[in-house]
């Protein structure tokens, strides 16, 4: 690692991190800090490629920016984006309050972006591969249930009780459920297997038949297959009645009566 004076209007932050938040008092207590004293501790970035991307210290950048420093001194290791995640998260613990909706989306990108597992992601952050585990079953959850998450209207252990409803219906059933009524997450738990449960045992849907071939009849006079309501008496189709009738016509306007030449 090395130490760097840079542009903080420079350092790029990952769209996908986790963020320590602060309540309203110790964040000012933090800019008064920063304007009496500067920043005391280095934010740390991984160069990637030519790039500075940033692991820790946003809320320290964000001040740098906003007071129109030109220069702010950075702890630089070189490595990977998903260095960038790893690093990130393990510090994450470290600090204030996090959102366990952030955590959720940097365990889905070291997941799936990167193929990191859990035990590599366990050992590298910290988080004990249990929680990691869990945290990669929320993020296969519905997105109603990822927004309840990020809004602090469940916890953790809610989403991943949802997360394992294999019915994306009933899933979102469930979380409306659990809104209204505020279980804890051994009473979810008992919900969810007796919604399980009684689904399980519900009758199958009759299948319906499919719609029977209708019955066709042959036309006497030209031979063509036609359904019922076509078919003139004896046997002869709409059509071909109307040929025969209208010829039946014609003849009895033709021919002279009977004893006439």
């Amino acid at each position: 690692m090395k130490l760097r004076t840079v542009d903080p209007r420079k350092i790029q932050v990952p769209e996908v991190r986790v963020t320590s938040s602060f309540d309203g008092e110790i964040l000012a207590m933090f800019k008064r800090s920063i304007q009496e004293l500067g920043i005391l501790e280095p934010p740390l970035v991984v160069q990637v490629n030519s790039d500075l991307v940033l692991v820790d210290g946003l809320h320290r950048l964000q001040e740098a920016v906003a007071r129109g420093d030109q220069s702010v001194q950075v702890v630089v290791m070189e490595g990977e984006m998903q260095d960038v995640l790893l690093h990130n998260l393990q510090l994450s613990q470290l600090r204030g309050r996090t959102k366990a909706s952030e955590l959720v989306a940097v365990i889905e990108a070291l997941w799936k972006e990167y193929n990191i597992d859990s035990d590599e992601i366990s050992r590298r952050t910290g988080l004990s591969r249990e929680r990691v585990e869990k945290l990669q079953v929320v993020s296969q959850a519905r997105p109603v249930v990822r927004e309840a998450l990020d809004e602090d209207l469940i916890k953790v252990g809610h989403a991943f009780l949802l997360a394992k409803i294999g019915d994306p219906e009933v899933q979102e059933r469930v979380l409306q459920q659990q809104l209204v009524f505020h279980w804890p997450e051994r009473a979810l738990a008992e919900h969810i297997a007796a919604v399980e449960a009684a689904q399980a045992q519900a009758p199958a849907q009759p299948v319906q038949p499919p719609p029977a071939e209708p019955m066709l009849f042959r036309c006497g006079f030209c031979g063509g297959d036609y359904p019922l309501e076509q078919i003139a008496n004896p046997r002869v189709c709409v059509s071909c009645a109307g040929l025969l009738a209208d010829a039946t016509r014609q003849r009895r306007t033709t021919t002279p009566p009977e004893g006439e030449l």
